[in-house]
Parts: C-alpha cells; sequence; structure tokens
C-alpha cells in the first residue's frame, strides 16, 4: 500500500465522475458541457497541515486547472491542488 502526504497547502483529490458525464467502455470520459470540462468534482483523500476547512472524505468542485496528476493504479486518477482552486464542498440531499 501507498501513503501520499501533501505539503502544508496542498490538497489530494481522488477523481469523482461528475453527473453530466460518461464514461465510454474503453474508460475515456465524455463531458457533457463546457462547464463541466472547466469543474471538477472529487474526494479529499488528504489534506496538508495548513489546510483549513476542507478535510478527508469531503466532496469538493475545483478548477481543474493548475492541479498535478498523479496514476497510483490503472483505474484512479488522484489530483494534487492548492488550496486556493477549491470552490466549495458538496453535499448531496438523500
Amino acid at each position: 500500500m501507498i501513503t501520499i502526504k501533501p505539503t502544508p497547502t496542498q490538497i489530494l483529490i481522488k477523481e469523482r465522475v461528475n453527473k453530466g458525464e460518461t464514461i465510454s467502455d474503453s474508460g475515456i470520459i465524455r463531458k457533457s458541457t463546457a462547464s463541466d470540462i472547466l469543474s471538477e468534482e472529487g474526494e479529499v483523500v488528504a489534506v496538508g497541515t495548513d489546510v483549513s476547512d476542507i478535510k478527508p472524505g469531503d466532496l469538493v468542485l475545483f478548477k481543474s486547472y493548475s492541479l498535478t496528476e498523479v496514476h497510483v493504479d490503472e483505474t484512479t486518477k488522484y489530483y494534487f491542488i492548492d488550496q486556493g482552486l477549491i470552490l466549495g464542498t458538496i453535499n448531496y440531499a438523500q
């Protein structure tokens, strides 16, 4: 098992497919609108020591530019992103 610890102002996010996206059989993610291309959803896996208001397990909406993509395995993407690119948290009412 691998452990990744973000630097103080960074957040590690696990990719999450947006509601408007579809995944083809070959794994290609199709965006449904232009806004889906500019922002993404993800689950926070780990946060740096200087990050406040965001914790592991939170679902967040973030700007998808200026991030670092990390492939830990063949099926899941992770992103390192600065806390300033987080637009907000998401809570899907049940």
